[in-house]
């Protein structure tokens, strides 16, 4: 089960740097960005398609609210101010 963790810590990673950057998957660039992300990670484009998948899903369920509230890669002020403008409750 290790794989799972690691795969749940990129996809923390990745959020974490698409909040720095303001990316969303309503952006033109999201999916140029988060394969750019996994391809520093050494994977492959398939894997990049999959995070792609969860990402969006991710966001129309949630805003991401689970990936940013739990992230340790994002200071409190980057979760609140991200909390902040799409309107997701802490």
């Amino acid at each position: 089960m290790a794989w799972i963790q690691g795969r749940l810590d990129r996809l923390r990673q990745i959020v974490a740097e698409l909040v720095r950057r303001n990316v969303t998957p309503d952006s033109n660039n999201f999916a140029d960005w988060v394969q750019t992300l996994v391809a520093s990670f050494g994977l492959s484009t398939n894997v990049a398609k999959d995070y792609i998948e969860t990402l969006v899903r991710a966001w129309r369920y949630l805003k991401w609210k689970p990936f940013i509230k739990y992230n340790d890669y994002l200071s409190d002020e980057e979760k609140k101010g991200w909390f902040e403008k799409y309107g997701v409750k802490d």
